[in-house]
C-alpha cells in the first residue's frame, strides 16, 4: 500500500498492535506512519496499542500534544503460556 501511495490517501486510521514489540520493521513502518502524519494531520490518525505503552515517547515522537490514553481491561491468560492476566493500554497519537 505505501509503496503504491506514498501517503497512504486510501487510509484514514491505522493501528498498531502491540508497538512495545519492537523490531526494524516495526520502527520503519512507525518513521513512514510519522510522516504521512505530518503531510495529513487532519485526516489522518495512528492509534498505538500496547500493554507496556509509554505514551509519552510515542507522543514526542509523532511530535503532537494530541495523546489520549485509555486504560485497559484486566483478561486472565488463555492457559497457553500460563502467568497473570495483562492489562493492556491504548494511545492515540495525532
Amino acid at each position: 500500500e505505501a509503496l503504491q501511495y506514498p501517503l497512504l490517501t486510501r487510509v484514514s486510521v491505522v493501528i498498531v498492535d502491540e508497538a512495545h514489540e519492537r523490531s526494524l520493521h516495526t520502527d520503519v513502518l512507525l518513521g513512514l506512519l510519522k510522516k504521512v502524519q505530518k503531510k495529513r494531520p487532519d485526516d489522518f490518525k495512528v492509534i498505538i496499542a500496547s500493554a507496556t505503552l509509554d505514551a509519552e515517547k510515542f507522543r514526542d515522537f509523532f511530535e503532537t500534544n494530541r495523546n489520549a490514553v485509555y486504560p485497559g481491561e484486566e483478561r486472565p491468560a488463555d492457559g497457553s503460556g500460563g502467568g497473570k492476566a495483562k492489562k493492556r493500554k491504548r494511545s492515540e497519537v495525532g
